[in-house]
């Protein structure tokens, strides 16, 4: 029956490197092996797998199709593997039988020991119940303490194939450098043994490195692989404990473990042959396995010597010291495993050749390795020597004088043939017309090697040149081919103008909050956008619809109107410049003084206002659209052909609402000068700024007033719709559970809102952030627009009801109408929260955020909270709009906020401490006694499969939860 190792171990216990050294290893020894990847995170391992679970199912297959965490789809993964074991054991009989049929060569250090033996006779194939197989398994420890997919898959390995398996359980053997870590890792290694009852190995990996962690052992290394009297350890781990309690868990722990006796630790470096051969030689024993090929592979002769080893320890050597005889023999390879395990290298030998000593040691180890190299080139001479003389004599009996006279005929007469072959067949040299110094009875044993490995060299470069020509022509047509990606990377590639550098930005993990909730908090920063904030994705759709529209053309001294509190100023007035327009920005005389003054660096006409109700006619959007109708009333000079500009007739330009022919006042509103040609077309060429004849005049395309009207405008919500959205679903890789956002002129909620709505078939909150002072928290909860600054209906004629800038609003606009379907959920945000909330994202983050992205970081603990337990690995998405550059002399300035009567201070701890509302269970859910509950991947949301087969009955909808509520856990 076959014989192999499951090696199990937790992340950083040097797994991968085990399997690829032992394959390694055992295939130097001759001896049949299978290595099977179970673990579907190692897509290309260091080693080539004979099976792989990625053939069945990949891990990115899991999180994709079922919105699962790293760790749930790695326990699918495996469920999966155990309800598809028919699979699993077809890979495996295939695998075996290949090999069996095409067993590996035999290592070349025993040829001739065997052709001594045997006569020359060909190795035997291996049969079935000699292969070894290695089984690679995850690193989640789950696996192998609490969870039964694995147990039960090698169960039935064991039942069905007849396989006889041992745990290998390898840990990184720093943790010994703690005792509270070697404690829990004595835990972990007693929990594993009990859990999968096979034959168990333990192992203390990467002993190598101990030498280079700086710190000494506190016992000797003998002490922690025998696992002796653990109360020593008690003084130790009292060090480190909170409360009398802990003193006597730690008791009873040490009992425990030494009640049950079990653990035991080997330790391996895998670089180490003798620390590999020791090891193997532990797990052969476990398993009861003694390689086949033992008994005929053992020399009939061998001589063996030792020498003192550093420090006086013995060690044993596999070469001889002597080479008086050219026919001594070094001890077979396979030899060392049939023997008993060598006392060379116990735990004291070990801990002075990696701890105490390393230096000397690899000293000794460079001289013992040169001594095997002069050994083995005497010996490789040696057999050269004696093969020349047997083929002299092989060839002396071959010759016979009468044929080499009738070759010598036949090559004086070329048409008489001694044979039915061609002569050029028989005698290739000959035909080739070398030259004398290059023909094989001139050359010696060495230039005829230097000639074969060159003409070798050069054909092999050939070959790769081509191969390589090949593929990389290859891979040019799948570039062609490919379809371009949203998210495109920019770090070969020259960007052609500002416009450019527009959209694409990252999405940021903010560690402080995500940490604390257990739910991943993420930000779209916006503010990393080439003007500073979300709305230059708005303004360039603005602009370029207008352009496609023929509103408004290039360098014809055009301009672009809009009211804003800042950032869309700022945003239209660079894009205007860069793409040959004006601007004028209307804006609030309340807004920060660093914005003004960006805009005035840019070359944008500014004009502040005082902030006013939106129904009056001062209010800076109305403003704004009166400017830009008093653009169109001016004169505009035609040129006709050939005459100076004072015989240029003048005409008064008409204006009107509707423009470049189409009638839509709620889109933009512009002076509507006559355009002598047609608008032009999708796909024409002809330049919006090229000349036109007509009637014997030259007419020049004349300038024009756009108002951009960021609030009425669907460019804006299409923007987001096809572009941050877009984003925020390929950098999440699909898995967005909540999405927060203000609302400023509602088209970042409604066209992000709209498009996770859709990909996620209703599954995404949707939750709308307000400041203090906007209506909107009302309408979404209460069906009514008003704030609780309002009183009756009535409405100040100065509101300065919030510090907040960029996000809030008294009124329904059409973008925001189209985010009211969809809002799920509104949170209330006041300027003291915000501000406390900006402070700590600066001091544990380093992020400096504007006053609406701490608005949306509130709203979003808020939201993480009010999910409970059933929100915990899930992920919440908001937009991080702007920097704080922009709120310097406001929000970022206490002088002004302690004006203002704002505390300012860095504390969140009141999102964590305060009542949750109604309805969302008690205000601790989620909580564990020491603080905010960590995630936990057992329990993740979930929707419907997409490609991969349906999930196993292993997981199942909790009873009693919503539909909106579902939770996927195994039993």
């Amino acid at each position: 029956m076959p014989v192999g190792q499951v090696v199990i171990g937790p992340p950083g216990s040097g797994k991968t490197t085990y399997v690829w050294g032992l394959y390694q290893f055992l295939t130097a020894l001759g001896r049949p092996v299978l290595v099977v990847n179970l673990d579907p995170a190692a897509n290309e391992p260091s080693y080539e797998p004979a099976v792989s679970i990625d053939s069945l199912i990949s891990l990115a297959d899991a999180v994709d199709a079922h919105h699962l965490g790293p760790n749930g789809a790695m326990l699918y993964c495996l469920e999966y593997l155990e309800h598809n074991l028919d699979w699993l054991v077809e890979q495996l009989d295939r695998a075996m039988s290949h090999l069996e049929a095409n067993p590996p060569p035999r290592p070349a250090f025993d040829s001739d020991d065997l052709e001594e033996q045997d006569g020359g006779a060909p190795p035997p194939k291996w049969r079935r119940e000699d292969m070894y197989v290695v089984f690679d398994t995850p690193g989640q420890v789950e696996l192998s303490t609490n969870h039964d997919s694995l147990k039960r898959i090698v169960a039935a390995l064991q039942t069905r194939l007849g396989f006889r398996l041992a745990a290998v359980h390898l840990v990184d053997a720093s943790h010994i450098l703690d005792a509270s870590r070697y404690v829990a890792v004595l835990l972990l290694a007693l929990r594993t043994m009990l859990q999968l009852e096979l034959p168990h190995v333990n192992v203390l990996s990467k002993i190598d490195l101990l030498g280079q962690a700086g710190q000494d052992l506190d016992f000797n290394l003998d002490y922690y692989t025998e696992v002796q009297d653990l109360s020593y350890l008690l003084p130790l781990l009292e060090r480190d404990q909170r409360t009398p309690r802990f003193a006597e868990l730690n008791r009873t722990v040490c009992d425990l473990i030494e009640e049950f006796g079990l653990v035991g630790f080997e330790t391996l470096a895998v670089e180490d042959k003798d620390s590999m051969l020791r090891l193997v030689q532990v797990i052969d024993q476990a398993l009861g396995y003694v390689p086949p090929s033992l008994t005929n592979a053992l020399p009939s002769s061998s001589s063996s010597s030792s020498t003192a080893a550093p420090n006086s320890h013995s060690h044993s050597h596999s070469h001889s010291h002597s080479h008086a005889s050219h026919h001594a023999h070094a001890p077979h390879p396979t030899f060392a495993q049939s023997q008993p395990l060598s006392s060379a290298l116990h735990a004291g030998t070990i801990q002075e050749k990696w701890v105490d000593h390393p230096t000397e040691w690899d000293q000794f180890e460079k001289e013992r390795w040169k001594a095997e190299g002069e050994w083995a080139a005497e010996r490789a001479t040696e057999q050269s020597r004696r093969r020349a003389v047997e083929q002299a004599a092989k060839a002396a009996e071959r010759t016979d004088p009468t044929v080499l006279r009738d070759q010598a005929a036949a090559r004086m007469r070329p048409g008489v043939r001694s044979s039915s072959l061609p002569y050029w067949l028989l005698h290739p040299i000959e035909s080739l017309g070398l030259p004398w110094f290059l023909r094989p009875s001139k050359l010696g044993a060495k230039r005829s090697l230097l000639v074969g490995f060159t003409l070798g060299f050069s054909i092999s470069l050939s070959l790769t040149g081509l191969a390589l020509y090949a593929l990389d022509a290859w891979r040019r047509s799948l570039r062609r081919a490919a379809e371009k990606r949203t998210i495109e990377i920019r770090a070969d590639e020259v960007v052609d103008g500002v416009e450019g550098l527009i959209g694409n930005t990252p999405l940021i993990r903010i560690k402080s909050l995500s940490e604390a909730l257990g739910v991943d908090i993420l930000g779209k920063c916006e503010y990393l956008n080439p003007f500073g904030s979300v709305k230059d994705r708005v303004s360039l759709k603005i602009i370029q619809q207008a352009e496609e529209e023929g509103l408004i053309h290039a360098n014809t001294e055009s301009c672009i109107f809009e009211g804003t509190s800042g950032s869309t100023g700022i945003s239209i007035a660079g894009i205007a410049r860069a793409r040959g327009y004006k601007a004028h920005i209307v804006l609030p005389d309340d807004v920060a003084k660093e914005k003004i003054k960006m805009l005035q660096v840019l070359g944008a006409e500014v004009e502040p206002v005082r902030p006013v109700s939106i129904v009056d006619r001062s209010h800076y959007v109305n403003l704004a659209r009166r400017r830009a109708l008093e653009f169109g009333k001016r004169t505009v000079v035609a040129h006709s052909s050939g005459d100076s500009p004072s015989d240029t007739p003048r005409a008064t330009t008409p204006m009107s609402i509707a423009a470049g022919g189409k009638n839509a006042p709620d889109l933009l509103v512009t002076s509507n000068t006559p355009t002598p040609t047609r608008p032009p077309t999708p796909g024409t060429t002809t330049p919006s700024s090229a000349l036109s004849r007509s009637a014997g005049q030259t007419y020049r395309d004349p300038p024009r007033g756009l108002f951009a009207d960021q609030f009425e405008n669907l460019s804006n919500l299409v923007a987001h719709e096809e572009g941050t959205a877009v984003e925020i679903w390929k950098q999440t890789a699909g898995r967005v559970d909540g999405f927060v956002s203000g609302a400023g002129t509602g088209g970042t909620i409604a066209g992000v809102g709209r498009f996770l709505k859709d990909k996620t078939q209703g599954s995404c909150d949707i939750v709308l952030s307000d400041p203090q002072g906007s209506g909107l928290y009302h309408k979404i909860h209460d069906g009514v627009m008003y704030a609780e600054t309002e009183s009756e209906g009535k409405r100040r004629r100065y509101q300065v009801d919030t510090i907040v800038e960029g996000i809030g609003l008294n009124r329904i606009t059409k973008n925001l109408s189209k985010a009211l379907p969809i809002i799920d959920d509104a949170i209330r945000v006041t300027d003291a929260e915000a501000v406390a909330m900006s402070r700590h994202l600066a001091l544990h983050d380093g992020l400096f955020l504007g006053s609406s992205s701490a608005v949306n970081l509130v709203a979003c603990v808020r939201l993480a909270r009010r999910w409970g337990r059933r929100g915990r690995g899930r992920r919440i998405v908001t937009i991080l709009c702007d920097s704080g550059a922009r709120h310097v002399s406001r929000f970022w300035n206490d002088d002004y906020l302690e004006k203002a009567g704002i505390p300012i201070s860095s504390s969140i701890d009141f999102l964590f401490t305060e009542p949750l509302p109604e309805g969302f269970g008690d205000e601790n859910e989620g909580m564990d006694e020491d603080g905010p509950a960590s995630a936990s991947d057992d329990e993740l949301a979930s929707d419907d499969p997409l490609e991969l087969p349906p999930l196993s009955p292993k997981l199942t909808v909790a009873a009693g939860q919503n539909e909106d509520e579902r939770v996927f856990s195994p039993r």
